[in-house]
């Protein structure tokens, strides 16, 4: 059975991403007969709306951010066909902090679907490449909520401690921190 997911590359003041929808399980949620031109044409504005009224996020101060979904298009993932759904959430002050992110796309109506919710990019973090990619967690029937870590590992205010081998006195290492 063919699973969703929500892939986020967390910014310094936006999280941007991509949501990837099963038309098969898709269609099972919404009660219509969807393929993969029609996700595209006719059943378009809908599931649009649809899609966007099922996800929010909101900031450690309780206050929503705003959710943005681009233009979807059909991507075959798995062997499977998704409507997948360029993704941008803004936080209300500009700096994304650690944030709760709500979502129950498909899963509202489907008790046997799974969300897999990751952060693929966050340079804060050392997340550099999809290879590094952090499962967040998996939304389901019984999960609609993860929280999202965005905040600096050690947000600069202190180096990371230097390597083990550096500890000799003849060894002069300079701890670099980010660029934060």
């Amino acid at each position: 059975m063919s699973t969703s997911a929500v892939l986020l590359d967390i910014r310094d003041d936006r999280v941007e991403g991509e949501v990837q929808l099963p038309v098969d399980r898709l269609a099972v949620a919404v009660h219509r007969d969807l393929t993969r031109d029609s996700v595209l044409g006719t059943d378009r504005t809908f599931l649009a709306r649809y899609t966007a009224g099922h996800i929010g996020a909101v900031g450690e101060d309780a206050r929503p951010w705003q959710v943005t979904l681009g233009t979807g298009t059909v991507r075959t993932i798995d062997g499977t066909a998704h409507l997948v759904y360029p993704l941008t959430i803004r936080p209300p002050d500009g700096t994304v902090t650690d944030f709760d992110l709500r979502y129950d796309v498909i899963v509202e109506e489907l008790l046997t679907h799974k969300v897999i919710a990751t952060v693929r990019y966050d340079f804060g973090r050392g997340i550099l490449r999809t290879d590094d990619a952090e499962t967040l967690g998996v939304f389901d029937f019984s999960t609609k909520s993860l929280e999202v870590p965005a905040e600096r590992a050690h947000g600069c205010a202190v180096s990371p401690p230097p390597p083990a081998w550096a500890s000799s006195t003849s060894a002069r290492v300079r701890t670099i921190c980010c660029s934060c």
